[in-house]
Formats: C-alpha cells, sequence, structure tokens
C-alpha cells in the first residue's frame, strides 16, 4: 500500500470520537477544508458506519427519525445537545448540520473514521 500525503486542496471527512474532533480542529487550523462530526462524536463503528451511509445515500432525517421522552424529542443518533420541544424544529436543526456533511462525503477525497480515541482509518477515495 502506497502512501499519499493528504494535499490542502482537498476536502477531508472526520467522523467519530473526540480523536476525530481533535484531528479535524487541528487540521482546519493548517488550512484543509475538513467537515468534523457535525452531529457530534460517535462513539462506536455502527453509529459511525450508520452515519456516514446515510450521508452518502444523501438521506436527510425526518421527524420519525426521533424519539420522544417526557415530551422532548431526542436525536439518539446525534450527541445529546441535538433535542427539543418541536420535532419538526429539530430535524431541521439536524439536516443544518447533515446536509453539508452529505456534500462533503460525496466529494471528499479522504474520509477519517475513528472507533477509538487512539485510532484512525483514513480512506482515501479514487
Amino acid at each position: 500500500m502506497r502512501c499519499t500525503p493528504i494535499g490542502a486542496d482537498e476536502r477531508i471527512v472526520l467522523l467519530g470520537s473526540c480523536f476525530a474532533d481533535n484531528m479535524g480542529r487541528r487540521l482546519a487550523e493548517y488550512g484543509f477544508d475538513v467537515v468534523s462530526n457535525p452531529l457530534g462524536p460517535l462513539f462506536n463503528p455502527f453509529s459511525t458506519a450508520a452515519i456516514a451511509e446515510r450521508a452518502l445515500d444523501g438521506r436527510l432525517f425526518r421527524t420519525d427519525d426521533l424519539t420522544r421522552r417526557g415530551g422532548t424529542y431526542h436525536a439518539l443518533f446525534a450527541a445529546a445537545r441535538y433535542h427539543g420541544d418541536d420535532s419538526a424544529l429539530l430535524t431541521e436543526a439536524i439536516n443544518s448540520v447533515f446536509t453539508p456533511l452529505c456534500d462533503a462525503m460525496n466529494g471528499a477525497c479522504t474520509l477519517d473514521s475513528t472507533a477509538m480515541s487512539n485510532v484512525a482509518l483514513l480512506i482515501l477515495l479514487a
């Protein structure tokens, strides 16, 4: 396998744990075009794969993707900050950060998925 340096003209998508967040911040500081965990950190491979697949398919979220508990809607696939009393507003807020991820995933040169805080997997797309 040949390693290819990442160029500043490439779009980079990072999904996964807080390690992906930290890498994203650092890469952005150095001028890279980065989309990093717009729905918040994802701490298991299933969640990361599900979000990546949904973004690649361009499937936006709907109100029936939310869970309601005690009058408050929650997005179990996103960080705890995504909750609210109005399912339509919550879905709109989620999709406002998810749509750029869909766009980035479909035009990305490099994807990063982290399953643990000390592991990174880079996938270069042709």
